[in-house]
């Protein structure tokens, strides 16, 4: 009759420390993962900038103010597109406003929960509706401020990125620089090269980003005006 030899598990002082220091570094990057997040955007920021610095550098512009007529260009573009098409917008909207009496005819006309409503049942209901609104106005109040707070913290970390993202392309290999400086010395020329495929595929998107984005802020601004 076979005897059952018990397994011993031997966990070594050191095993049992590379997974605490495991465990603690994964609860580490979650905690900062907000930081970690605005650090990457501003790598591919940073990445998609830095050819076009260098651009101009070559054309003896210093980096530092190359890098701010880039936001400056960008910021202007946007809010340019904004002030075009806001307007548009706003008279269509001032149109319904305006036309709206006649809709609200209509759709009177054709409900005809309206037409067979007591006095009696549309104060009930009109009761409830107010109310419901006065149980749910602390509810509401708390989500406008949790918005606005929300947008705060949004200016925050545009903010944040834009200065990040200066600091990794002002100086020259700037980025280069930082990611040798965090990556393991065996795995540094993989990753220039990486960084320089990475560099032109980015800049390459980011124009055509850009070029698809003037294409279809031209048609919508046609469309609008000819509305």
């Amino acid at each position: 009759m076979d005897t059952k030899i018990p397994a011993n598990i031997n966990i070594s002082t050191q095993t049992f420390l590379k997974l605490i220091l495991i465990v603690f570094i994964i609860g580490f990057l979650f905690l900062v993962k907000e930081v970690l997040a605005l650090i990457f955007i501003s790598l591919i920021l940073a990445s998609a900038f830095d050819p076009w610095v260098d651009w101009f550098h070559r054309h003896k512009f210093p980096r530092g103010l190359a890098i701010i007529v880039i936001y400056v260009v960008i910021i202007s573009v946007v809010a340019t597109c904004i002030i075009l098409i806001v307007p548009p917008i706003s008279k269509e909207v001032g149109q319904v406003a305006k036309n709206f009496p006649f809709y609200y005819e209509k759709i009177m006309q054709s409900y005809n929960y309206f037409r067979g409503a007591t006095p009696l049942k549309l104060g009930n209901e009109v009761q409830q509706g107010l109310n419901t609104l006065s149980s749910n106005l602390p509810g509401a109040v708390t989500n406008v401020f949790s918005t606005i707070f929300s947008v705060f913290g949004g200016i925050i970390s545009f903010f944040i990125i834009l200065v990040i993202t200066f600091y990794f392309t002002v100086e020259e290999e700037g980025l280069k620089k930082f990611l040798k400086s965090v990556s393991p010395s065996r795995y540094q020329p993989y990753i220039m090269q990486l960084m320089v495929r990475i560099q032109r595929k980015m800049g390459l998107w980011l124009r055509g980003q850009m070029i698809l984005s003037l294409i279809i802020f031209s048609l919508v601004f046609i469309g609008l005006s000819i509305m």
